[in-house]
């Protein structure tokens, strides 16, 4: 996976987009146009000729995708964020507590005793789904060991739980 997409990178994107000839462009016979749709040749601003027709498509549709692929990246990190602080407030932020929980007490860990501690923390009540749901998640992150014995499974801290 490549690194993700910094603001500076998405304002460089967006300045050479507001830089451009207005949209929307065409392609004409292997000459990619700017210039608004039926304008004619006295709308034409840029006329490029492009070897490739999927070479002329591409540039003649980025002009229109561009400002579009742009405002969605926008919302969708506008999205991920409400997301994040609505995680901090939830599940996050009490899977947090239990880890440190779980690193200070060790011992076994299993749904009943992870309900009394987010009880005693003020989580009020916790579905234990989602008390499993949290057990797991930390035991898929490295934090935690399953143990599965027969009729009961109960988690313990790793070595490097913590980390």
């Amino acid at each position: 996976m490549t690194d993700p997409m910094g603001e500076e990178r998405l304002a460089e994107i967006a300045a050479v987009v507001a830089g451009a000839s207005p949209g929307p462009w065409l392609q004409v016979d292997g000459w990619t146009v700017s210039g608004p749709k039926g304008g004619g040749l006295s709308a034409l601003r840029v006329a490029v000729d492009v070897g490739d027709p999927a070479d002329g498509a591409f540039i003649a549709m980025a002009r229109t995708a561009m400002p579009e692929l742009l405002a969605e990246v926008q919302r969708q990190r506008e999205v991920v964020a409400a997301a994040l602080a609505k995680a901090a407030s939830n599940g996050h932020d009490r899977r947090g507590q239990l880890l440190a929980a779980i690193c200070r007490q060790g011992g076994e860990w299993t749904p009943e005793r992870t309900k009394t501690l987010y009880r005693r923390l003020g989580h009020g009540h916790v579905p234990r789904a989602a008390i499993r749901a949290d057990l797991a998640i930390l035991h898929r992150a490295g934090h935690l060991d399953l143990n599965d014995a027969v009729g009961r499974r109960f988690y313990t801290p790793t070595k490097d739980g913590a980390e």
